[in-house]
């Protein structure tokens, strides 16, 4: 069967201006992906910087002694912001001194307290911060205390579930 020329030509114009918006869509999907992916990334760094202190001083002074206030500071902090999942506190050997999210399964004393986690081991040493986001954020800062030391590095976990939230 022939079709006539206005017919060709409307589904060709018809298919055109579907793969112009489609690609549109496509382009606008991971335009927004990667603004909010580096807002989450900025956010973390932002938040890290002006935790790490805090949360470092109070591990040493409160933890063996004063617990709960240790874990009131600790709680405070993550209130602060909304895609923090986990602090972690290790020192050089690797050894989990203390991890926020266990205490809140109730778990005090982990069978393995060692990290395994490749790039925490690779860059618990490391003297500047170290950002890794793959399926979630992880970002490594040394704590270094008033006397220059630098026995413990502290560990945060970042969701980036927010992502998938603000892009649909």
């Amino acid at each position: 069967m022939k079709m006539p020329f206005r017919t060709k030509l409307i589904g060709a114009l018809f298919i055109i201006i579907l793969t112009v918006f489609t690609g549109m869509g496509i382009y606008m999907t991971l335009y927004r992906i990667k603004e909010v992916r580096s807002e989450i990334v900025g956010n973390a760094r932002m938040f890290v910087t002006l935790t790490s202190d805090k949360i470092g001083d109070a591990f040493l002074r409160y933890f063996k002694t004063a617990f709960f206030k240790f874990r009131a500071i600790i709680l405070e902090q993550r209130g602060l912001n909304t895609d923090l999942e986990n602090i972690q506190i290790i020192d050089l050997t690797g050894r989990i001194q203390y991890d926020m999210a266990q205490y809140e399964k109730g778990i005090f004393f982990a069978e393995n307290p060692y990290s395994t986690d490749p790039f925490v081991l690779q860059n618990i040493k490391k003297m500047e911060m170290n950002i890794n986001a793959d399926d979630h954020l992880c970002i490594i800062v040394p704590y270094v205390d008033e006397y220059g030391v630098h026995n413990y590095s502290i560990v945060y976990h970042f969701s980036l579930k927010r992502i998938s939230k603000e892009v649909s």
